[in-house]
């Protein structure tokens, strides 16, 4: 029995978050964090929570249903953990799991979860993604590696 609770428990999406932090946003989408979820994983690695909630429904081919927000657990490599090299080192990132919802912000019914396929996304220098990398790096990474 217990185990059956610990699958159960596991297989539930998890859409109970802090305060969303907007990171960037297009003609597409707005880009939001949960401060509260960052996680240090490694010497240069973090992972956090990423919130992307769409300005026009996306529709799901497999259950066709109109899609107009994600929660994504992320992880994204830094590249480096030293400051005097963060702006110039290659970064990239890959998802962990993403969780479909029928209203903006999280909000409406959970339409399903998706693994990620554990391909790492090369950040472009400039991109929005590599900037986005780079801040959360330096604010998270490697302000905990200099206590």
């Amino acid at each position: 029995m217990r185990k059956f609770l610990i699958v159960v428990f596991l297989l539930i999406p998890s859409v109970a978050f802090g305060k969303w932090i907007k990171l960037s946003h297009n003609s597409l989408v707005d880009v939001y964090f949960d401060e509260s979820s960052v996680k240090v994983i490694s010497d240069q690695s973090i992972e956090y929570v990423e919130l992307m909630d769409f300005k026009k429904p996306i529709v799901s081919i497999r259950k066709g249903v109109s899609i107009y927000s994600t929660i994504n657990l992320k992880i994204v490599d830094c590249g480096t953990n030293k400051p005097q090299n963060l702006r110039t080192t290659p970064s990239k990132h890959r998802y962990i799991r993403m969780n479909s919802f029928s209203k903006n912000m999280g909000k409406g019914d959970f339409v399903g979860t998706e693994k990620g396929d554990n391909k790492w996304i090369d950040h472009k220098k400039g991109s929005v993604d590599f900037i986005v990398s780079k801040g959360l790096c330096n604010a998270f990474l490697i302000k905990k590696l200099k206590k």
